[in-house]
């Protein structure tokens, strides 16, 4: 359990501005697919490290000094994280609305060409709807959720619409 986070955390400095950098985590196809396989076990991770490692991998902001930005959704890193989330580690209520906000942020941003196309994304999507919406609800981040899922363009956008509605 101790290796999983160094293995994920290869990370890139990227500069916000002028005397500010916050680096970012971008690990490589190999190596979520190695911790996806992992995951896939069910001995293999506890699930108090499963819910340790989303907490990482995509930290709370704060005032104080980020370590980093959190991790990049992209077709390697989305299956690591809807691998995460079906094994449904019991995670804080702001987590669960750091990972709504990572949702809805990547639908109207300059990802969303990508991202309203990408089954992986609505896989995670759909995911995170189905295993937390309880949670999703107590943060108040239905409206945003629907929202963003009107704007997803794959075969799955009726379903999660429908699943944030019955919320």
């Amino acid at each position: 359990e101790s290796v999983i986070f160094p293995i994920l955390t290869m990370t890139k400095t990227i500069q916000l501005k002028e005397d500010a950098h916050v680096r970012s985590i971008e690990p490589s196809r190999f190596q979520c697919e190695l911790i996806a396989r992992l995951l896939q076990g069910k001995g293999a991770l506890s699930s108090t490290a499963i819910a340790l490692l989303i907490e990482l991998l995509h930290p709370l902001t704060s005032e104080k000094k980020p370590l980093h930005r959190g991790m990049e959704w992209n077709d390697n890193t989305m299956p690591l994280v809807t691998a995460c989330l079906n094994r449904q580690p019991i995670l804080d209520n702001r987590v669960v609305a750091r990972l709504a906000d990572a949702v809805s942020h990547n639908l109207t941003t300059d990802l969303k060409q990508l991202m309203e196309k990408s089954i992986k994304f609505s896989n995670l999507f759909h995911t995170l709807v189905t295993k937390y919406g309880a949670q999703l609800r107590a943060t108040g981040k239905i409206g945003r959720l629907i929202q963003a899922a009107y704007t997803l363009k794959t075969f799955m956008s009726k379903s999660i619409t429908t699943s944030l509605k019955k919320l």
